[in-house]
């Protein structure tokens, strides 16, 4: 049996409250959706793995609110710093 590779994938969803990035997120990596809104508070995080030929992704996959970033503007480079490093993508949502 022939090892799969595997590749570490970080994508980030950049939104306003509300606008539906956990729901998006749970959506892609659950395949389920909820009509009960509950906001997230700052940040979320799920992961998900997918098989494509012969490579095994990690999906890391982060919900944040650009409200949360303002409020934390003293540390907002630091911050991003730690979500960045390694990021492949990205999806802004509003």
């Amino acid at each position: 049996m022939a090892s799969r590779r595997r590749m570490l994938l970080k994508v980030i969803i950049l939104g306003d409250s509300g606008v539906g990035k956990t729901s998006l997120m749970n959506q892609y990596v659950n395949r389920k959706f909820s009509n009960q809104y509950k906001a997230t508070i700052g940040a979320d995080f799920l992961t998900k793995e997918v098989q494509f030929e012969d490579r095994l992704f990690t999906l890391q996959v982060r919900a944040i609110c650009i409200a949360f970033l303002i409020l934390i503007t003293c540390h907002f480079y630091l911050f991003m710093n730690m979500y960045e490093q390694g990021l492949n993508n990205g999806v802004s949502i509003y």
